[in-house]
């Protein structure tokens, strides 16, 4: 019983010591996950016209079951033109995913659900492991006429 006593706060100061000198780390204490940019092929485009954009995200370390959710250009009604969500595994440094959609068949008059102007188009990144619930997001306008 007497080197129990003496046994716990040995150990429990050692496990101190090793927290507070920094030897036993939280791998997600400084997670740098963002996404960079998106990059919009050109500034402006016609109906029909593809629409080919990259959305480059950043990350200091490996990750896996990442979220990325691009989506955007939105109708007079309410729908998103494109609305897509992929799970990744993040590699460290820069990862870049490339996207092309179709631009509104018809953009002035006809009943149109999209008229000439800026449209938004959206990315969010999401990571969410062991309690770390981490997001970033960014925007770019795309121009119909």
């Amino acid at each position: 019983m007497d080197k129990v006593r003496i046994f716990a706060p040995v150990v429990g100061t050692i496990i101190i010591m090793l927290l507070l000198s920094g030897c036993v780390e939280n791998k997600e204490e400084n997670l740098n996950l963002t996404i960079e940019k998106i990059s919009v092929e050109k500034t402006r485009y016609t109906a029909n016209e593809i629409i080919n954009f990259n959305v480059t995200i950043f990350s200091n370390k490996n990750l896996e079951n990442v979220s990325v959710h691009v989506y955007g250009i939105k109708s007079r009604q309410g729908e998103n033109l494109i609305d897509d969500v992929k799970i990744l595994n993040i590699t460290k440094g820069k990862t870049t995913m490339n996207y092309s959609v179709k631009a509104p068949y018809c953009t002035h008059g006809c009943g149109a659900r999209y008229y000439p102007g800026e449209y938004a188009l959206y990315a969010d990144v999401k990571y969410v492991e062991k309690g770390i619930n981490f997001t970033s997001n960014m925007s770019a306008v795309v121009n119909l006429y």
